[in-house]
C-alpha cells in the first residue's frame, strides 16, 4: 500500500479490520508451509527461498508495516513516499513469490525424476513378462516334446501292434522318468506275452 504523504486521521475500524485480513491471509497459509518444510526434506533452492521470504517479507516487511500501522492508528506522520515504500515492499513481495517458484522447479524435477522411474519400472515388468513368457514355451514345449510325444508313440504302438513300432517305444524303457518305466512295463508286458505264444506253440 503505497503511502505518499503524512496523514494525522486515525484509522477507523474498517480500516484495522482490513489491515487484519490482509496479515491473516498471508500469515495462515505460511505457517502450513514453515510446517511442512519442518517435516520434510525440501530441495536446496525451496528451504533458500522459505528463508529469504523469512528475512525480507516476514521479517523486514512485516515489521515496516506494523511501523506504519501504528502510525497510522496513532495520526502521526508516516514520513514514507509512495515511491520509497514501492522500493521497500517489492524485494519483500518477490521474496514470497520466489517460494512458489522454487516450488514449482522442485515440483517439475520431481516429477520428471518419478518419470524416469515409471519407465524403468515398466521396462522391467515387460522384461519379465517377455522372461515369463519365455520359460512359458520352453516349458510347454518341453512337456510337448518329451512326454506327450512318447505316449503318442507308446499309444500308437499298442493299438497297432506293428513290430517296428513297439521296438521304437521299447527302446524308451531307459529312461529314469515315467515314460521310461511305462515303456519298461511293456517291454516285461511283451516278453510274457511272448513267453506264453512259445509255449502254447510246444504244447
Amino acid at each position: 500500500m503505497p503511502i505518499s504523504s503524512p496523514c494525522r486521521r486515525k484509522l477507523t475500524v474498517a480500516e484495522r479490520e482490513q489491515f487484519a485480513k490482509v496479515e491473516g491471509r498471508v500469515e495462515a497459509p505460511w505457517q502450513s508451509i514453515e510446517k511442512a518444510a519442518q517435516d520434510v526434506v525440501l530441495p536446496a533452492a525451496l528451504t533458500q527461498a522459505v528463508a529469504g521470504a523469512n528475512r525480507d517479507y516476514f521479517g523486514r516487511y512485516v515489521k515496516l508495516r506494523a511501523l506504519v500501522r501504528d502510525r497510522l492508528d496513532k495520526g502521526q506522520p508516516i514520513g514514507i513516499s509512495g515511491l520509497e515504500w514501492l522500493k521497500l515492499s517489492t524485494p519483500a513481495l518477490n521474496s514470497v513469490m520466489a517460494v512458489s517458484e522454487a516450488a514449482l522447479d522442485g515440483a517439475e524435477v520431481r516429477a520428471q525424476a518419478n518419470l524416469v522411474q515409471a519407465r524403468g519400472d515398466l521396462n522391467n515388468a515387460l522384461l519379465l513378462m517377455a522372461l515369463s513368457i519365455g520359460l512359458a514355451c520352453f516349458a510347454a514345449g518341453f512337456v510337448l516334446w518329451d512326454v506327450i510325444r512318447p505316449l503318442k508313440q507308446i499309444t500308437r504302438a499298442i493299438t497297432s501292434n506293428q513290430d517296428d513300432g513297439i521296438e521304437r517305444v521299447l527302446a524308451l524303457s531307459g529312461r529314469g522318468d515315467e515314460i521310461g518305466h511305462f515303456a519298461q512295463a511293456l517291454k516285461v508286458f511283451r516278453k510274457i506275452a511272448a513267453d506264453r505264444q512259445r509255449l502254447k506253440a510246444s504244447c
